[in-house]
């Protein structure tokens, strides 16, 4: 995760997942001071035209759409497990994990923030 936006620059985040804003307010608070700047698309065009700006995608790649994201660092698939994943997806070097409820999201929202996941001692 080094490698995503430098601190300064806010790490993009591209979804056609419906997150409320209150969901969207958590994560980026998680992950500050990191900026994390989640843009929610309502359509596939719109989602796929802005893949080239994205170092996240949070689920809904299709066969042949990583290629439109070369500045992907990550992905994060909606489900679990990566068998139903088209292949080209799944041969990428991309950084991939899946994700199966918010409460990942936030975890890894941290990760991208560089904090430190402290425990609920």
């Amino acid at each position: 995760m080094a490698a995503l936006q430098e601190q300064g620059g806010p790490i993009r985040v591209v979804t056609l997942y419906k997150f409320s804003r209150r969901d969207v307010q958590q994560i980026q608070a998680a992950a500050a001071p990191t900026r994390v700047e989640i843009t929610i698309y309502r359509n596939r065009n719109e989602f796929k035209q802005r893949l080239r700006d994205a170092e996240v995608v949070d689920g809904g790649l299709r066969s042949g759409e990583i290629d439109f994201a070369p500045e992907v660092q990550w992905i994060m698939n909606g489900g679990a497990g990566v068998e139903n994943l088209p292949q080209d997806i799944r041969d990428h070097s991309v950084v991939f994990t899946d994700v199966d409820c918010y409460w990942k999201w936030l975890e890894r929202a941290l990760l991208v923030g560089r904090k430190a996941v402290r425990s609920a001692a």
